[in-house]
């Protein structure tokens, strides 16, 4: 009774674990880009013991944290990297017109590769139209996709989420996923859209805004094939 009570809540929680890494990573606070300096308040004590408040400017890490812990890698090197350790590496062959593959960025231990799309150049995951997370899927962690599913099904209100399947795939989709960086929240809005996809033990999270659909997100994964070594 106790393993069971433990498996329930591990299937509760890690899904919110994980869906929250998704978020830090796709509004950039696994991302911290360089901007101009933010305001912020400090408590400060006088001698008499009295406590105000005065205004402090707090520039943000002028160094990307994943780019610092990742390295760019080619696209043959991602493939060959994931191939070594019997996986094949799937991403969209029909991209919206002049989305290009501007940069990826890959890191080991546990292995996570972000690979960014844009029309206008930007290599930036932060602030790139599209972003392409792979990493290990939730049989890493010690859980089957539908466990995860089902936790996600508990976390989010109806309406936000759409679980289906895309080719064979499981799919989940977040409609309404939180920005909460200013400068990204500037360009996209204050959500944009996600979809994860589990394909052959690997995780696909994928971040769009939402000047594009539901059903373009959908073709998107649906054009989904194994990149050639």
């Amino acid at each position: 009774m106790r393993g069971k009570k433990i498996r329930e809540t591990k299937a509760k929680i890690l899904p919110l674990i994980l869906a929250l890494i998704t978020v830090l990573a796709f509004n950039g606070a696994l991302i911290a880009i360089a901007s101009k300096p933010s305001p912020q308040l400090r408590r400060v004590w006088s001698a008499q013991g009295e406590c105000h408040f005065e205004i402090e400017e707090v520039r943000e890490p002028l160094v990307p944290e994943f780019i610092e812990i990742a390295e760019e890698v080619s696209l043959q090197e991602l493939v060959d990297f994931m191939a070594a350790g019997g996986k094949k590496l799937y991403l969209p062959t029909e991209l919206p017109e002049g989305l290009e593959l501007t940069a990826i960025y890959m890191k080991d231990g546990p292995f996570v590769a972000v690979l960014v799309y844009d029309r206008e150049g930007v290599k930036d995951p932060a602030l790139a139209e599209l972003v392409i997370q792979v990493a290990p899927g939730p049989e890493y962690y010690g859980m089957s996709v539908d466990e995860y599913v089902r936790g996600y099904e508990e976390i989010f209100p109806e309406g936000r989420i759409e679980v289906l399947e895309i080719n064979g795939w499981p799919v989940f989709i977040d409609k309404e996923a939180p920005v909460y960086r200013p400068r990204k929240i500037a360009k996209f809005g204050n959500t944009i859209l996600t979809a994860t996809v589990w394909i052959d033990g690997i995780e696909y999270t994928i971040g769009l805004p939402k000047t594009y659909t539901v059903e373009q997100l959908k073709a998107l994964i649906q054009s989904m094939k194994p990149v050639e070594a």
